[in-house]
């Protein structure tokens, strides 16, 4: 099946699918709705809603698991070949209410793409056309803007030396993905105090949980003295739609950039000092679509025919600590069709170890986190997110280095 849309696979969705083509690269996304479910109903909304799409023989799932068994399944289960994509999900929750959700390969769709979608199938399963958001669902033809062949290398020769800083998670076993997923709540007072943090220190909310996240992991590792990988680097993927026009802006399918901020011994910077550290860093690179690196990065791809070598070559070359995709909901539709939770579920793969997806709706900051089990325990994973809630909720004692196996 070619699901593609109208046009070409970009660089960067043809990496997604060289990532999955050594274990599944999965997204997902699905939300607590507080009523019973009716399967028919939704079975219909998807079929409309998918047709959209061009998509045909999507599946409707009715798994008898609860829903962190279910995710941390489906974050390691395969697309069969030539199926749809995409498959959707519904879990009874103690009867009076239920999840909706829906799995999708991640070179598919983006975060922005998949609540659309989502939102396509919820105003054709409620009939509530009402709420704010509605549009059709189309793909666009055009590719993301890309800086020139030249910029590019450029760019990408940068990159590569100035990350010979970051520092390496090791992991257990090179050809083990296997990836796992939890979620927590931030305390109700972060989100309020994360915002006076970003407004007193002239950063966004998405520098305050760079910096969170910064610390955490920092905080988690045992530093050699005198070491040349001396700093933590983190990936944000950024929506560059606000880069286009229409149809692209409001098109479904991935239209993501990139950029990589770092921070030498975070754990030793107060948090003040370093969310305006990582707000003068970030607030260049944000100016642009940052899409430059993708190119390059699938060119070295699928020059290395190793399987093992393609496994460790971000490990190698670019080793990235972490990723952080950020999403405000307050006044979406989500939250004006009082749904009280929504939950996004990102892949970690070769390139990054551990992912944070932060959310902020009703008036409540949650992070789902996904780890790959060879790089982290699940203790690991549970510390080093909990620092993070500490951070954004105003706690600032310092955590000893206590995982001296991330070192």
């Amino acid at each position: 099946m070619t699901v593609a849309g109208p046009g070409e696979l970009t660089a960067f969705q043809s990496l997604m699918q060289g990532w999955a083509a050594l274990a599944p690269y999965n997204g997902i996304h699905v939300m607590r709705l507080p009523f019973r479910p009716e399967v028919e109903r939704w079975k219909s909304a998807i079929t409309a809603a998918t047709a959209e799409l061009d998509l045909t023989d999507v599946r409707l799932e009715q798994p008898a698991v609860d829903i962190g068994t279910h995710l941390n399944a489906e974050l390691n289960r395969p697309f069969e070949k030539n199926s749809a994509p995409l498959r959707f999900f519904v879990i009874d929750n103690n009867g009076d209410e239920h999840w909706l959700g829906v799995t999708f390969d991640h070179w598919l769709a983006d975060d922005f793409s998949s609540r659309a979608l989502l939102h396509r199938i919820f105003t054709f399963g409620t009939g509530k056309i009402d709420i704010a958001g509605y549009f059709p669902l189309h793909r666009s033809s055009t590719s993301p803007p890309r800086r020139g062949f030249l910029n590019e290398w450029l760019a990408f020769a940068r990159e590569s030396m100035r990350m010979r800083r970051a520092c390496r998670i090791p992991t257990r076993a090179i050809l083990d993905f296997e990836a796992r997923t939890f979620s927590i709540s931030c305390p109700h007072d972060a989100l309020e105090h994360s915002r006076r943090v970003a407004a007193e220190n002239g950063a966004t909310l998405h520098d305050v949980f760079l910096a969170a996240a910064f610390y955490a992991i920092g905080a988690s590792i045992t530093w050699t003295t005198g070491g040349k990988r001396d700093a933590v680097a983190i990936v944000s993927p950024m929506d560059i739609r606000r880069f286009e026009g229409e149809p692209a802006r409001s098109s479904f399918g991935l239209r993501l950039g990139q950029y990589i901020a770092m921070e030498r011994q975070p754990q030793a910077v107060g948090h003040p000092e370093l969310v305006r550290r990582i707000a003068v860093q970030t607030r260049r690179m944000k100016l642009a679509p940052r899409t430059e690196l993708f190119a390059p990065t699938l060119s070295f791809w699928r020059r290395t025919r190793s399987v093992r070598a393609r496994a460790t070559s971000f490990l190698r070359g670019a080793p990235m600590a972490a990723c952080i995709t950020n999403v405000n909901l307050t006044d979406s539709w989500i939250e004006k069709a009082g749904i009280p939770e929504f939950r996004r579920v990102g892949p970690t793969g070769p390139a990054i170890p551990l992912l944070f997806a932060v959310t902020t709706l009703n008036s409540r900051i949650s992070v789902d986190v996904t780890y790959r089990t060879a790089s982290f325990d699940t203790i690991d994973a549970e510390a080093i997110a909990g620092k993070c809630a500490e951070r954004l909720s105003g706690a600032t004692t310092l955590c000893p280095a206590e995982h001296s196996r991330l070192a």
